[in-house]
C-alpha cells in the first residue's frame, strides 16, 4: 500500500479509537501541568519555593485527582474537550502517518534511482546493516521522515490543539481567568471557545505557545516514529530467533515485517523458516519487481503478529519519546493557557516561563503529570500504532473487493 489517501484512511481510524479511550488520561495530565498557574497557588508562587508549592496543589495523587474531578464535574467530565481533541487528532494522525510513510517510500525510491544497478540498490537496502534479517532505511532517513511529518502536523493542527486544551480545563478556567470576564466560567463548546479567544486575545491567541510546541513536538514525533521502527525491527529479530517456541498459529503465516518492509506472499517473496537465523531467504527475492509490490501488505500475514508487534512497539516508542520531551510539553501547556480571556499574562515568553517555573515551583514542576502520561502512553501507543498497522493490513483487501 503506497497511496497517501490509503494511509490517511488508516490514520483516521487510529485517531478516533485511540483518543477516545485515553481521553481521561489526557485531561488529568493537562490539569497536573497547568495547576501551578491557578489562582489558589499564585500568591505562594510569588514568594514561595518549590517545596511550599507542593502543599498548595489542587491535584496531588492520581487517585485523589480522579476522585476530585468526578466529585466536582461528574463522570463525563473526564472526556471534556474530547470532541475537539478527536477533530485535532484526526488531522494530526492523517498528516503524521501519511507524510511519514510517503516520505519513507520516496526515500526508498530515491535510493533505487540513484544507483545504476537496481538489483544492487535494493539488495544494499536489505543488507545495509549487520542485522541481515531486517530490511530497513537507516536511522537518519527515519528521523528525517518523522521530523518533517512532526513539523507539518504540529504547525497545521496547532489552533485545534489550543481549543482542545482550553475546553479540557473545564471549571478550572475560572482559576486561570484573573480578569473575571462576564462570560461563563468554562467554555460551552468549540464555537464558544473560538469566540472568546478571538474576542479577548485576537488571532494571536490561537497560536500561543507555538514556538515551544514546534521545538518539542517535531523531535517528539521524529523520535516516536523512528523508535517505533527500531523497536519493531528488534522484536521481529527476537521473533525470528524464538520462532520455534511460538504457537503454530503464528508460524502458519508469512512473517509480518513492518510498516514499509512487507514481502508479498508469492513464491518469489516467500520467507525461509528453515534458516531462522536469517529469517529472509534473500536468494529467493526477485529484486527486479516493482518497489511498491515489495512494500505492500497482503492477506497472508498473521493478524496476531501484526497486532502484537505494532502494539508493543507503539507502547515502547511512545514512552521513549515522552521521557525525552515531557518538560517541553509542560512549557507548551503553560503558554497555551497564559492570559486566558485577556487576563494578565504570567509569562512574557517561553524563556520567561521556564525561568519562573524553575524559580517559583522547582524542577519537579516540569514533570507534573508524567505518571498519568505514562499510563496514557500504554493504551495510546498500542492503539494508535496497532489500529493504524491493522488498518493497513485490511484496507487493501477491502479496496480490491470493490
Amino acid at each position: 500500500m503506497s497511496s497517501p489517501l490509503e494511509y490517511a484512511f488508516c490514520a483516521l481510524g487510529s485517531a478516533i479509537v485511540a483518543k477516545t479511550i485515553v481521553a481521561p488520561f489526557d485531561r488529568i495530565r493537562l490539569l497536573y501541568q497547568v495547576q501551578g498557574m491557578m489562582n489558589s497557588t499564585q500568591s505562594i508562587n510569588i514568594i514561595g519555593t518549590g517545596n511550599a508549592l507542593t502543599n498548595t496543589l489542587k491535584y496531588k495523587s492520581l487517585y485523589q485527582t480522579i476522585r476530585m474531578i468526578y466529585n466536582e464535574e461528574g463522570l463525563l467530565s473526564f472526556w471534556c474537550g474530547n470532541l475537539t481533541n478527536i477533530y485535532r487528532s484526526c488531522l494530526v494522525y492523517i498528516l503524521k502517518f501519511s507524510i511519514n510513510d510517503t516520505m519513507k517510500l520516496r526515500r526508498l525510491k530515491r535510493e533505487q534511482l540513484n544507483r545504476s544497478n537496481s538489483e544492487t540498490s535494493f539488495n544494499s537496502l536489505l543488507t545495509s546493516s549487520s542485522d541481515d534479517n531486517l530490511h530497513k532505511l537507516n536511522v537518519m532517513d527515519l528521523l528525517l521522515s518523522g521530523g518533517i511529518a512532526g513539523f507539518v502536523q504540529k504547525f497545521i493542527s496547532y489552533p485545534l490543539e489550543i481549543l482542545s486544551v482550553r475546553i479540557s480545563l473545564g471549571i478550572n478556567i475560572n482559576n486561570l481567568n484573573i480578569k473575571k470576564t462576564n462570560d461563563h466560567i468554562k467554555y460551552d463548546g468549540i464555537f464558544n471557545c473560538i469566540q472568546r479567544i478571538y474576542r479577548y486575545e485576537g488571532i494571536s491567541g490561537f497560536y500561543k505557545g507555538i514556538i515551544p510546541t514546534v521545538l518539542t513536538g517535531t523531535p517528539y514525533v521524529a523520535i516516536q516514529l523512528t523508535s517505533f521502527e527500531l523497536y519493531k525491527r528488534l522484536l521481529i529479530k527476537l521473533y525470528c530467533n524464538i520462532s520455534n517456541s511460538l504457537p503454530k498459529s503464528f508460524k502458519s503465516h508469512t512473517i509480518y515485517t513492518g510498516t514499509d518492509y512487507h514481502l508479498p506472499n508469492d513464491s518469489s517473496y516467500s520467507l525461509s523458516y528453515n534458516d531462522m537465523g536469517n529469517c529472509i531467504d534473500k536468494s529467493s527475492i526477485d529484486y527486479s519487481s516493482k518497489l511498491e509490490k515489495s512494500l505492500q501488505i497482503t492477506s497472508s500475514y498473521s493478524v496476531p503478529f501484526v497486532v502484537m508487534i505494532s502494539s508493543i512497539s507503539g507502547i515502547l516508542s511512545s514512552i521513549t519519546s515522552l521521557f525525552l520531551i515531557f518538560p517541553g510539553d509542560t512549557i507548551k501547556k503553560r503558554m497555551m493557557t497564559n492570559g486566558i480571556d485577556g487576563s494578565k499574562k504570567l509569562y512574557t515568553n517561553s524563556i520567561d516561563c521556564i525561568r519562573k517555573i524553575y524559580k517559583k515551583e522547582g524542577i519537579r514542576s516540569f514533570y507534573y503529570g508524567l505518571r498519568p502520561s505514562i499510563l496514557k502512553s500504554i493504551p495510546s501507543g498500542a492503539l494508535q500504532f496497532g489500529v493504524y498497522e491493522l488498518s493497513k493490513y485490511f484496507l487493501p483487501r477491502r479496496l480490491n473487493e470493490l
